[in-house]
């Protein structure tokens, strides 16, 4: 009997079109035995209304609304309704392959996996560019792949390949067996806003006995200008802190001395989102100088101190290096300049 597929889809004031582009290609699956499951999490435009219709359009799909509450409880709430031996999660500004399900089932027929991943090809306005999480197809990763898999949801620099654009810690992309997630009581976190898709896969491939990655580039990710990343958030650092402790509590109870080098690493460079969410984002109306003076400040404080103590620059790349040197002597001024140097071009 061929398996059930679950598809999780959150939704929060998606445009149109793209509802219309992500919702069509799953119905054109050549894999069919399959339900979406959209969840409208209290949009406020029509996006709601919008996603509604599509249930006229296919009977495996349905349509949950709830109250805002973040990407986080909407995917865990798709995943409490629904029936799948598999699940998939897909972001609703983005497409798969008309045989992105069947590249799937076709791999899990060959060994009982817990997780299969597949390669994805990141959507700009003006190009399409390859994000390969593997460098080579692995019908069952070995110790090898599994740990290039592991150290990306660290930071970038633990291993020799790390993909060139998104790390492997997204859950789109990727089947996982529904028993699996639900007997090792894998779920979102709801109280962590950022990065809270890296601490879900995180726990997932800790546990995963098997894993496969499929290098066809069968998931495309629309990478556009209003993502969050990009809109000033003066709450950015106490909205990271949640997953940076989380992962800090990881690393150390692996007892795994290069990751945890590498989650201090993750620390520092996670200065670089603060800076261009809010240290130096234009929606900040203080003056430069009080905008340094600011960030100056915060990198006197003893988790960035304890951080910069608890690394290495042997796991940095050349701009990281001068980066980290900024910080470490609190070159504030100097980190502004790396920043309107960065965002020049």
């Amino acid at each position: 009997m061929k398996p059930l597929i679950s598809i999780i889809a959150p939704v929060y004031n998606i445009p149109k079109e793209y509802l219309l582009e992500c919702f069509s290609s799953v119905i054109r699956q050549t894999y069919t035995n399959w339900e979406l499951i959209i969840v409208d999490d209290g949009s406020t435009n029509d996006s709601g209304q919008y996603c509604d219709e599509f249930i006229e359009k296919d009977n495996r799909i349905k349509v949950i609304h709830q109250k805002n509450a973040g990407v986080s409880v909407a995917r865990n709430n798709g995943l409490k309704n629904s029936n799948g031996d598999y699940i998939a999660f897909i972001d609703s500004d983005d497409w798969i392959e008309d045989d992105y399900l069947q590249k799937f089932v076709d791999r899990i027929s060959k060994i009982d996996y817990d997780i299969c991943i597949c390669g994805a090809k990141v959507e700009r306005k003006t190009k399409s560019e390859i994000n390969d999480f593997l460098p080579v197809d692995s019908i069952k990763c070995g110790e090898e792949q599994l740990n290039i898999l592991k150290s990306q949801l660290i930071c970038r620099g633990l291993t020799l390949y790390h993909p060139p654009f998104v790390n492997v810690g997204v859950p789109w992309g990727k089947l996982y067996k529904k028993s699996f997630i639900i007997e090792n009581n894998i779920e979102f976190k709801p109280g962590v806003k950022r990065m809270q898709d890296n601490l879900f896969n995180l726990y997932a491939f800790k546990k995963a006995k098997y894993i496969s990655y499929i290098s066809e580039r069968l998931y495309h990710y629309r990478d556009f200008s209003e993502s969050a990343v990009h809109k000033y958030n003066p709450n950015i650092i106490s909205d990271f802190k949640p997953f940076l402790d989380e992962l800090e509590k990881f690393v150390i109870d692996e007892k795994n001395e290069k990751w945890i080098i590498g989650a201090n690493k993750r620390k520092i460079t996670s200065i670089n989102s603060y800076m261009s969410s809010y240290f130096f984002h234009k929606k900040n109306k203080k003056s430069t100088i009080k905008k340094i003076k600011d960030l100056k400040n915060y990198l006197k404080k003893e988790e960035i101190v304890n951080a910069i103590k608890n690394t290495s620059s042997s796991i940095m790349n050349k701009q990281e290096k001068i980066f980290f040197l900024f910080t470490k002597y609190r070159f504030a001024t100097g980190l502004y300049i790396l920043y309107k140097l960065k965002n020049a071009f």
